[in-house]
């Protein structure tokens, strides 16, 4: 029991987990109606250009389709999650900016889905998708 003690003290000296930090003040007990999630993906190999992990770019592209909830771009990632507050904005985005150029690369865009364990659609956990591809 003291060793358990011990090391719950220990974390809580740490701060906030990354999920509290990604989620901020909407806690994961918290249900709420999330937007429509797009994935961007740069093509090519070797690290993203150093203007990809601006959101103000992605911001400019992306921003003409619809209100953009968040943009999450992971560290050291070619990809970028950009969340839409409207699913026919998502779809608009997926039609016009998949195969364009960003950042002088191609690029792939399309809705964020997650796989269930029969090989069925469901909707994507933001968090969860995060912490699989850092």
């Amino acid at each position: 029991r003291g060793r358990e003690a011990s090391r719950g003290l220990a974390s809580a000296m740490n701060g906030p987990n990354q999920d509290a930090a990604f989620w901020g003040s909407r806690g994961a007990s918290l249900r709420y109606e999330m937007g429509t999630v797009v994935v961007a993906r740069l093509s090519g190999s070797g690290p993203p250009p150093a203007e990809w992990r601006r959101k103000t770019t992605l911001q400019a592209k992306f921003g003409d389709f619809g209100q953009i909830l968040r943009i999450e771009i992971p560290e050291g990632q070619s990809l970028a999650y950009i969340e839409f507050d409207d699913r026919r904005d998502a779809d608009d985005a997926v039609a016009e900016m998949n195969g364009q150029k960003i950042c002088g690369r191609d690029v792939t865009v399309e809705i964020a889905t997650g796989r269930d364990g029969a090989g069925g659609r469901k909707a994507v956990d933001l968090e969860t998708r995060v912490d699989e591809t850092a």
